[in-house]
């Protein structure tokens, strides 16, 4: 679970921690899984919440992962929180260098509510963005990561929010994600989560119909057929 770490987002990193824990325990009874979470802030921390360590801090822990191999920029080289809402390089560093276990289900879900490409700076969706938002899928389907994404509340202009809530949907539908926004944690952020945990599961793999043996009338064309091979 992945938050951008700017402090409009204080808001849902308390509620998903308080959340998390009924959440976890529904989910045991509709879909049964051997589950492990990591709570993780972009370049930075939440005090009192579960979100008590960075994705740079955890990824680089033990000199497992190079700091220059991740994409994520450092905090303080953007103006603003553009560093801690850096949502699409998040998706990347998470895809490629988390300490995923063999053969588990991998899932992100992050949670931002600005641009996917170092936030608003500019107050606009523009085409970083889009390229931002085109690699964070291309990563996240080669590591074979579903992503869900959660778009929360914006002080942008009613027509950016729409095309940002676009392009935080489509990253999630195109990593055979879910897709939510502020409007769904209406509902209580144990729902929401309970969701995305259900959600993660490898689907059951389909059978391959069985087809039925051959009738006695069905074999003679065949044996007729390699007659005719020998050429007899």
């Amino acid at each position: 679970v992945v938050i951008d770490s700017s402090v409009s987002m204080k808001d849902e990193a308390r509620a998903l921690s308080a959340a998390v824990s009924g959440a976890i325990e529904a989910a045991r009874t509709s879909c049964p899984s051997d589950l492990r979470v990591a709570y993780l802030g972009i370049e930075g921390t939440f005090k009192d919440t579960k979100f008590d360590r960075s994705i740079r801090e955890h990824l680089t822990a033990g000199g497992k992962v190079a700091d220059s191999a991740l994409r994520g920029r450092k905090l303080g080289t953007l103006k603003g929180g553009g560093a801690q809402e850096d949502c699409a390089r998040a998706i990347e560093d998470v895809a490629l260098h988390f300490d995923w276990r063999k053969d588990a289900a991998r899932a992100v879900f992050i949670l931002g509510d600005e641009s996917l490409e170092g936030g608003n700076t500019d107050g606009k969706q523009d085409q970083e963005d889009i390229e931002a938002a085109n690699r964070s899928i291309r990563v996240a389907r080669e590591a074979g990561v579903k992503v869900h994404t959660y778009y929360g509340t914006s002080s942008v202009k009613e027509s950016t929010k729409k095309l940002i809530t676009a392009e935080y949907a489509r990253v999630a539908t195109e990593t055979g994600g879910r897709a939510f926004t502020a409007e769904d944690s209406l509902r209580g952020f144990e729902e929401l989560l309970k969701s995305v945990i259900c959600g993660s599961r490898p689907s059951a793999p389909q059978r391959a119909p069985q087809s039925p043996p051959p009738s006695p009338a069905a074999a003679k064309p065949f044996v007729c057929g390699a007659d005719f091979v020998n050429g007899k």
